[in-house]
């Protein structure tokens, strides 16, 4: 097949585009619908508090183990047709959920979906690097805009649509199907092989020389590379620090005076702060001389909002929440890095699997115990400073994450050192 073949059956990448930001726009939407209608899943099916807290546990348990399985099927069926597998597969699960009685199958339809987004969040990447080799942190940007956008959205509506017409929880949480039914249209040109024209390693053009296939890069070998676990480290803390907001902001400033609605709208606060930082911190860490200056800015603000919520948690609550979710620009700068930091389709792949399997189950377990431990106090000075300890931890990964390295050369000067 010659180079002018290829670019004549491509289809434009502005359909790339649609299909990555679509599919983006899908991957937290299945988790905050539970979350805004689990009062009325509750008392509507009878969950008892241990299932209503394993429903609430499952997203980050199953990005991190299921996400195992991205690699080997993408190298197996290709990027694109994982990403068609996802969207297919997370549709079916949110019906399920929705359509079928008890709370068995909420749990069961609610894994299905998660195990779907857990392939497209460990995807994303490598399809970023393959199809806008040139446009990485425009696209890392757009696409971690639109999730945390629709994740906002997703959280303001639900009850809303649901109320207006007067149904039941299982709109709540099969209406959102409808959305990722539509991920599926613009990636079904992936049931062909390579269709967006992408350069391929696996692919040569008779054209030109084929370059030689990138190396495959097992987990079992980044678990060998320091910095590999600093990524993953620095991934998992944001994602707990994630959670410990969106979970437990409202119920924290209700305890301490807020009136229940005024404590919900700052949540919706933080997600729009959070977009907003979002459009600029990866392009801003590819651009200055000196980008740590970005993470000691993100984590001054993370330290500035937990610190007056901790200090006068109910004197410029807006403030704070606008602090805290500029901090949450930290989640594009670590998928960003997963570029930076890989020279190869299949170093981002690897590099992306270990990161998110690694901090999904280190923020899933961090956040059970602290949980835990926390109980029913309405006390949170505890939770608030181990949030602040948490800031230091991502600052430190993140000031070797940005330095200029790759995981291929890592293992590269490993393999020299064993001989």
């Amino acid at each position: 097949m010659s180079v002018q073949s290829i670019r004549r059956t491509a289809l434009p990448l502005w359909i790339a585009a649609v299909a990555v930001l679509i599919l983006a726009a899908n991957l937290r939407v299945a988790v905050n619908a539970v979350g805004a209608t689990l009062p009325e899943m509750r008392a509507s099916l009878g969950m008892s508090g241990a299932a209503a807290g394993l429903l609430t546990a499952l997203p980050p348990f199953c990005f991190g183990v299921m996400g195992l399985a991205g690699p080997s099927l993408a190298r197996r069926i290709g990027l694109e047709r994982t990403a068609l597998l996802s969207a297919v597969v997370l549709t079916i699960g949110q019906l399920g959920r929705a359509i079928l009685p008890g709370q068995v199958w909420v749990l069961a339809g609610s894994t299905v979906a998660l195990a779907a987004i857990a392939l497209a969040n460990v995807v994303m990447p490598s399809l970023i690097r393959k199809l806008f080799p040139e446009r990485m942190a425009a696209m890392t940007t757009a696409y971690t805009a639109i999730m945390t956008l629709f994740a906002a959205f997703t959280s303001f509506v639900t009850l809303p649509i649901q109320s207006a017409f007067g149904a039941d929880y299982r709109l709540g949480l099969g209406m959102w199907a409808i959305v990722s039914l539509l991920a599926v249209l613009p990636w079904l040109p992936a049931i062909r092989s390579n269709p967006f024209g992408a350069a391929s390693p696996t692919q040569p053009v008779d054209d030109i020389e084929a370059p030689p296939p990138a190396r495959r890069i097992r987990l079992a070998e980044l678990a060998r590379v320091p910095k590999a676990w600093l990524l993953a480290i620095l991934f998992g803390t944001q994602s707990l620090q994630a959670y410990i907001v969106f979970g437990w902001l409202t119920t924290l400033l209700h305890d301490t005076g807020l009136s229940a609605q005024a404590a919900s709208a700052q949540v919706g606060v933080v997600s729009l702060a959070a977009t907003v930082a979002t459009l600029f911190a990866p392009a801003m860490i590819g651009r200055l001389r000196k980008p740590a200056t970005v993470t000691w800015v993100l984590t001054a603000a993370y330290a500035g909002g937990y610190l007056g919520l901790l200090i006068a948690p109910t004197s410029a609550t807006v403030l704070w929440s606008i602090l805290i979710g500029i901090g949450q620009a930290f989640f594009p700068i670590g998928m960003y890095l997963v570029n930076l930091r890989a020279k190869t389709h299949e170093g981002v792949l690897s590099l992306s699997t270990f990161m998110q399997c690694i901090g999904y189950v280190y923020a899933g377990t961090a956040l059970f115990a602290l949980g835990t431990i926390h109980g029913s106090s309405t006390n949170w000075s505890g939770v608030i400073i181990f949030v602040l300890g948490l800031c230091v931890i991502q600052q430190a990964c993140a000031l070797v994450g940005i330095r200029h390295w790759s995981i291929e050369d890592e293992l590269a000067a490993r393999d020299r050192s064993s001989v």
